[in-house]
């Protein structure tokens, strides 16, 4: 017997998400069953209806004034023209979850969220950025904990996050605490002084971040991420699991002049520098210009986004770090750091050497 709602209004003054799943993963194991059709929750059909809630609270994450046209038929409820305020933001789309098996379909869009809570209240990530930031994503997922939610989640997000600043990833002189710089016996010895001529510019502010990301099995994946900052741009790519908070990623990144002219026996081994023949180059650094040098192509140079407004490309320098390891210790994660150039400029170098 099919039980027929024509018309509903569901209002609320608070909603407790993790305790409604429960529930529903409770019913799912009463639901009757046939070997040739879906399990059928309860019979019910709702044609029209709409909710109105003040509070709805999920984990560390709390919506406000939630509005939005409910259906159900099939076992699947609908949610459309879904309207929200959480965490200071702004989402609207429409959503779908089979209440038989979990499954949940949502396509949606989001403005005006403060990106620093996001990251600390939903993946416990502090300091790692800010700034304010508009999404749309297009996701399914499936389950009733986190866990499963997570190893289920498909789609994908597109994002800009503007007028921000990144964490320890922003700091250039961080990046020089990478462990191949640490364990040259040349480099570590001068790597402190560097970053004392450094610490005053300001890497980590960016006018503008922009990329999409895509998930699947676990883990979401760079396609890419790009930023775009007065002395510091960056192309970044790679994967990171959602789960254990692992990642593998390279960062491409253009630098103003003004900040890798005080590099000092860094800046030497940089293979624009070479060329050059710079009078004050040290033998051993020139020596050792190869260990920390890559050959990429003029395309994938091409693809680091230029410098911010009012700012040369003209004499930045080019570099890429390689990030591996646990997101919740970021220092720990810098495991590579080197000149970038084409293949032409390094054999040219490695003749002046």
């Amino acid at each position: 017997m099919n039980n027929i709602i024509s018309n509903i209004r569901v209002t609320s003054r608070r909603i407790d998400v993790n305790r409604l799943m429960k529930v529903s993963e409770a019913a799912t194991k009463i639901l009757p069953k046939t070997e040739d059709a879906p399990p059928q929750y309860g019979g019910i059909t709702i044609q029209n209806g709409s909710i109105r809630f003040n509070n709805i609270k999920s984990g560390k994450i709390i919506a406000r004034n939630t509005t939005g046209r409910i259906s159900l038929f099939n076992n699947i409820f609908y949610l459309n023209r879904l309207n929200t305020y959480p965490m200071g933001g702004n989402v609207t789309g429409n959503a779908s979850m089979n209440l038989a098996n979990t499954e949940l379909k949502a396509k949606v869009q989001g403005k005006n969220f403060d990106i620093e809570k996001i990251l600390l209240d939903v993946m416990d990530m502090k300091d790692t950025l800010s700034g304010k930031l508009n999404f749309s994503s297009d996701i399914t997922l499936r389950g009733t904990t986190m866990e499963e939610q997570m190893k289920t989640l498909k789609g994908a997000t597109k994002f800009t996050v503007i007028n921000g600043q990144l964490g320890p990833f922003g700091k250039f002189e961080n990046f020089l605490m990478s462990e191949n710089i640490r364990e040259n016996a040349f480099f570590s010895s001068a790597v402190g002084s560097i970053i004392s001529n450094i610490t005053t510019i300001d890497t980590s502010h960016f006018n503008q971040l922009y990329g999409q990301l895509t998930f699947s099995n676990g883990y979401v994946n760079i396609m890419p991420i790009k930023s775009q900052g007065n002395v510091m741009s960056m192309f970044i790519f790679g994967k990171a699991g959602l789960l254990d908070n692992s990642a593998d990623i390279k960062v491409r990144g253009k630098l103003a002049g003004s900040v890798s002219d005080s590099l000092g026996v860094l800046s030497n081994i940089n293979p624009v520098n070479l060329i050059k023949n710079t009078p004050e180059l040290n033998i051993v650094a020139a020596k050792t210009f190869s260990l920390f040098c890559e050959s990429v192509s003029e395309e994938d140079l091409k693809a680091i986004p230029h410098l911010g407004k009012g700012k040369t490309d003209r004499n930045a320098t080019k570099f890429q770090i390689v990030l591996k390891g646990d997101t919740r210790k970021p220092l720990r994660m810098i495991k590579s750091f080197k000149w970038l150039a084409l293949d032409s400029e390094i054999q040219k170098a490695k003749r002046i050497c």
